[in-house]
């Protein structure tokens, strides 16, 4: 069977955090992996050298090093990424960064998302529904407000894998589901 990168990453950010959870480097990791996942996207190249066949072992562990090092990272952190790529799932690291910033969000009780809108919306006006929402909850909600394309008015926030759709068409396709229906 044959897992795809969302799996492996979750898999890899649980034995990471299984390792860490009761220190002091738990939470410290999760920048580092955000760091690690930036460098992956931002730096061409970045993940098909440390995939690479012709790198040695040796000069990955030293291309991981200085990453390491310039991120203020510990030994094992360093470790663990090394075993990552020589495990052959450096592609994965983006995803494995990714899952284990959810992990360590969800202990501390925090929950991203996202506030779609058909116009921008001020930050200020975010952050205090994401608090409203959070009291609801009993969460501390961080929103992020991205502009919907083509959306005729209310809003889709998601959190994680739910979502609310409370914009418009949706209200209107379900008009028309139903009217269909009869």
């Amino acid at each position: 069977m044959r897992l795809d990168s969302l799996s492996i990453g979750a898999a890899y950010a649980r034995a990471a955090w299984r390792r860490w959870e009761k220190s002091d480097v738990a939470f410290e990791a999760r920048s580092w992996f955000a760091e690690v996942g930036t460098v992956c996207h931002s730096v061409e190249g970045f993940l098909t050298a440390l995939d690479h066949p012709s790198l040695s072992t040796e000069e990955k562990g030293a291309l991981l090093s200085s990453l390491c090092d310039a991120m203020g990272a510990n030994e094992d952190f360093l470790r663990t990424l090394q075993l990552i790529v020589l495990n052959g799932k450096a592609m994965h690291l983006p995803a494995i960064a990714s899952a284990y910033g959810e992990i360590a969000d969800r202990a501390e009780g925090i929950r991203r998302g996202f506030l779609e809108t058909e116009r921008p919306l001020d930050k200020a006006l975010v952050r205090v529904f994401g608090k409203r929402l959070g009291v609801q909850l009993g969460l501390k909600i961080l929103l992020t407000p991205i502009e919907g394309k083509g959306m005729m008015g209310g809003f889709r926030l998601t959190l994680g894998k739910e979502m609310v759709d409370a914009s418009v068409e949706s209200s209107l396709n379900r008009i028309e589901t139903a009217l269909i229906g009869e």
